[in-house]
């Protein structure tokens, strides 16, 4: 009996990290929406985030329908439109059915207009129990880099807005934000989510994920933030089989997709 006990010690105790861990993935879908010559891109997307248990999409117009690129078995949801001028886009977030949304999508309030596009999260319970928010960032490109950079030093006060925000009486204090910061990892403008709780926080990967017209990688772009140790095995999203970079350019994004495995306990 003892032996049995042991062995069922062993098994469990190996069998815990599998449920302490998903796959999340970040895309910019470069206007998805719902025109006919867009089938090809969304059926890809689709494809895309059936691998994953969390997708954080950036780029979706307002006539996108988000039943298009959601698996079955997956939930998704989306933000308001968001952007200053004419030209507006929403967030969207799509999880398996693993995990299950506390409340709705969240806008963060942005009272001192420091976005163009506000960012916006769900709160997310894992199988285990644990609550996780997923926030959703697209940052502006502007006429120079300061802007951005002005938006990522901004986002230190996000992180805090979401860590004492309580849905349906629950706090968490994991985060992961995710998106197209139009900014390499080592920017100063990270410099603001560094530092904070004594530098608890990393940006990844920092790999080139934006593309350009002929589909060669160009500057590295998107990125998650959680904290250290987290996320592991951030690469690229695979492009289909016999395809390349180029036929994603022209049919996909202008942006490669990036994944991670985030590890939640």
């Amino acid at each position: 009996m003892v032996t049995r006990l042991v062995w069922l010690a062993i098994l469990f105790a190996a069998i815990q990290p599998l449920y302490a861990q998903i796959l999340v993935s970040s895309q910019n879908t470069l206007h998805l929406s719902d025109s006919t010559r867009g089938a090809t891109k969304r059926k890809t997307i689709l494809d895309q985030n059936d691998n994953y248990n969390v997708n954080l999409l950036q780029e979706v117009m307002k006539t996108a329908d988000l039943d298009d690129v959601t698996p079955g078995k997956y939930y998704w949801k989306e933000s308001d439109l968001k952007g200053k001028s004419s030209y507006k886009e929403t967030y969207g977030i799509i999880y398996s059915d693993y995990l299950t949304a506390n409340g709705e999508i969240e806008d963060y309030p942005d009272d001192n207009d420091d976005f163009a596009r506000p960012p916006s999260g769900v709160m997310l319970k894992m199988k285990s129990g644990d609550y996780v928010w997923f926030i959703d960032f697209h940052a502006i490109w502007g006429k120079s880099a300061s802007l951005r950079e002005d938006e990522a030093t901004e986002m230190a006060e996000v992180y805090k807005y979401f860590k004492n925000l309580e849905i349906n009486k629950i706090k968490t204090t994991k985060i992961v934000i995710a998106g197209d910061w139009n900014l390499d990892a080592d920017n100063d403008g990270f410099d603001a989510l560094k530092e904070l709780d004594k530098g608890i926080l990393e940006v990844t990967p920092n790999m080139e994920t934006s593309l350009t017209r002929s589909g060669d990688p160009s500057q590295p772009y998107d990125h998650f933030i959680a904290e250290k140790g987290k996320l592991t095995g951030c690469v690229l999203t695979p492009i289909p089989d016999d395809e390349d970079s180029e036929w994603w350019r022209d049919n996909v994004s202008d942006h490669r997709g990036i994944k991670c495995t985030y590890t939640y306990k």
